[in-house]
């Protein structure tokens, strides 16, 4: 059986997602290489480890606002073309530059800012493409992406540095990334009436599941047969419009452009449409849902990126392993981190599809659990040096970030329809502020020697048990765009 034209973009989006993981990863994987030939503090280290970050937060907003308005076929090009040249530049200049970190730490600030518009406009992607009762498996197909990066980066980076050095390394992940940039360029589209291969009865399932097959710019087009085309059982035996009804107004199949009010059919709901999108809506942010999904994810990235940046180093430093070996130990983690991923998202799905009334129930349950889990796994790793525990912790605490996935990641496209980019880039700013300050804070730390591990494994699990309180206290699943309606964007 074909398999789907949105499907086919989450799986383009699972690759792209992949190339900018890899190659964001990829300094933390090859950090001792790098330290035994550049003579860096412990500082110096987190400076070069944040610079990514730096420049990244700055045009999440940006990023995800041009998304929404104009589409992010481009944006996401332009992320992971930048992101592969970017590991190609960077290794000469670290070899070969003598202003010393100076010019390296730029090449990654740059990297950052081309990277940061694709988190936010992957997630308007998908709130152009996926249906609500298929969120959870599409994030989890895209966001496993940088699971799978993330593993190959651990375990293949550690074994290039050693057998040919860490130069050639980076090399190698950005020359085979470039292969990635040539299949979104030649298959990927903004949304569905731009794919050239989407079947007719897609387009009609589309339609009856809420999502109007729509142009960048928001003009809508049905087919005049709108009987849904599902195979789920489920799914047959159940009316789109009440189902969706449930799920909010947004989510509802969009009037006819010919009953468009007022003069100019087409082109005036073209124009109401646009108009829906433009500004910074405000009103999103007036709401404690939003602000409790935002603190999930910087709490979130605290601790994720502390664990992709630092670990390796951790393995080598506190529990006597090779480089190479402790790279293994984290492939192990990876290899849980995604199973995870596609593991919850059928039974959430299923569990909001069977009763929609009880999103945000499940949405509190799969986040709060993560967080607890993984601040109890930190614990553990404060507690003990020792490889089989250590390693398990990690891969315990991988699984339960997974959850996340089904959480407060895919809270983004409940929360709003029309402005889920700008939401997502928001809020991961604040989160990509969040994974800066973590290597930051790990360099003082560990600057005290050994016990700055301890204290920063802490510090990360408290971190992680104040977001669980925030999320259970403050989030609900409703759409904004309902409640805000009225409210115009600034």
């Amino acid at each position: 059986m074909a398999i789907g034209a949105r499907w086919r973009l989450c799986w383009l989006l699972f690759l792209a997602r992949g190339v900018c993981q890899a190659n964001r990863v990829l300094l933390g994987a090859l950090m001792p290489f790098l330290s035994a030939d550049v003579e860096m503090t412990s500082q110096e280290k987190g400076s070069v480890l944040a610079a990514f970050s730096t420049g990244y937060m700055l045009t999440q907003v940006l990023g995800g606002s041009l998304a929404d308005r104009f589409g992010g076929y481009l944006l996401v090009l332009l992320a992971i073309t930048t992101m592969s040249f970017g590991s190609v530049v960077a290794a000469s200049l670290l070899s070969a530059s003598p202003a010393g970190l100076g010019p390296f730490w730029l090449c990654y600030f740059m990297m950052g800012l081309a990277e940061g518009p694709s988190y936010p406009t992957a997630g308007s992607i998908l709130s152009k493409w996926i249906p609500p009762a298929e969120r959870g498996a599409a994030m989890s197909i895209v966001d496993t992406g940088t699971s799978i990066a993330s593993m190959c980066t651990f375990s293949l980076s550690p074994l290039l540095a050693t057998t040919f050095g860490w130069q050639v390394a980076f090399r190698c992940f950005g020359y085979a990334s470039l292969a990635i940039c040539g299949l979104w360029a030649a298959f990927a589209s903004n949304t569905p009436r731009d794919c050239p291969y989407m079947s007719d009865d897609e387009k009609k399932y589309l339609v009856s599941s809420g999502l109007a097959v729509t142009d960048v710019y928001g003009r809508q087009h049905h087919s005049p047969d709108t009987t849904p085309v599902v195979k789920s059982p489920a799914l047959k035996r159940a009316d789109p419009s009440k189902l969706l009804a449930k799920n909010g107004a947004d989510d509802r199949p969009a009037a006819s452009p010919t009953a468009a009010s007022g003069p100019g059919g087409e082109k005036g709901a073209h124009h109401a449409r646009f108009a829906s999108t433009q500004g910074f809506p405000v009103h999103l942010f007036g709401h404690a849902s939003a602000w409790a999904t935002i603190a999930a994810h910087a709490a979130f990235n605290f601790g994720r990126y502390f664990v992709y940046n630092q670990i390796v180093t951790y393995y080598v430093e506190m529990v006597g392993t090779s480089a190479v070996v402790a790279g293994q130990q984290v492939l192990i983690g990876q290899v849980a981190d995604t199973l995870g991923k596609f593991g919850f998202a059928p039974f959430v799905d299923a569990a909001i599809r069977n009763n929609p009334a009880a999103k945000t129930r499940v949405r509190k349950l799969v986040s709060a659990a993560s967080f607890v889990v993984f601040a109890l796994c930190m614990l553990v790793m404060a507690a003990s040096t020792n490889l089989v525990v250590v390693t398990s912790a990690l891969v315990v605490c991988k699984i339960a970030s997974s959850a996340h996935v089904c959480g407060f990641k895919t809270s983004f496209l409940d929360l709003t329809s029309k402005h889920t980019g700008t939401l997502t880039g928001v809020s991961n700013t604040v989160a990509t502020f969040s994974a800066m300050v973590s290597p930051l804070i790990a360099g003082r730390f560990l600057a005290a020697g050994p016990v700055g591990w301890i204290h920063t494994f802490l510090l990360i699990a408290l971190v992680n048990l104040i977001a669980c309180v925030v999320w259970v206290l403050f989030f609900s699943a409703d759409n904004l765009d309902d409640k805000f309606r009225n409210k115009p964007a600034l």
